[in-house]
């Protein structure tokens, strides 16, 4: 029943939308099309060396490891793929899907980990001047179970470098959690 009720929604949303794209060529162009916002998020593709500095109260621990980062979905979603590893010798892999919501005229971001059994949903912007991107949203504190505000932040130092930082709200006060420094690999 539920499956049946999805693909019904499903066929009537994107019914409504080719309606509505059909008689509105502006929203044909933001929802169907390849946009001028695609090329910021495309500023981050390629292959980096990857290090981390882990944020723990008073203590920092570090990390390295390898990110690849390309469009996949006929180039509307950026895949970005980081292979991770501990000074402590834990590997994991977390990656995110940043992509351009046409209708909401929002960017945003979805990540995954090996680590948890969580993920992240978030909104956000670009800021062309600054180049970079702010992503907002909620996440679920494993230990209260309580929604925490987080905000994570996509910045080009150069064009063959970028950090990710990655905060949290504790007390009414952002944290930074950890900062990821991507180096872009020259390739041969």
């Amino acid at each position: 029943m539920r499956v049946l009720i999805f693909c019904l929604s499903a066929v009537c949303f994107f019914g409504i939308s080719c309606i509505k794209a059909q008689i509105d060529p502006v929203f044909f162009q933001k929802y169907y099309s390849i946009t001028p916002e695609h090329q910021y998020i495309g500023q981050f593709a390629g292959k980096f060396r990857l290090l981390i500095s882990f944020q723990h109260d008073k203590t920092e621990e570090y990390a390295k490891g390898t990110t690849n980062a390309s469009f996949i979905l006929n180039y509307r979603i950026l895949q970005i793929e980081n292979k991770v590893e501990t000074q402590s010798g834990i590997q994991f892999d977390y990656n995110f899907y940043l992509g351009y919501h046409g209708v909401e005229e929002k960017f945003f971001l979805v990540g995954f980990d090996s680590f948890t059994n969580d993920f992240i949903a978030l909104k956000g912007d670009y800021d062309q001047k600054k180049r970079e991107f702010n992503f907002y949203g909620n996440r679920d504190d494993p230990k209260t179970k309580a929604k925490v505000k987080i905000r994570i932040r996509f910045w080009v130092e150069r064009e063959n470098k970028f950090w990710i930082e990655y905060y949290r709200e504790v007390k009414g006060k952002e944290s930074l959690v950890y900062k990821a420094m991507h180096i872009k690999l020259v390739e041969e």
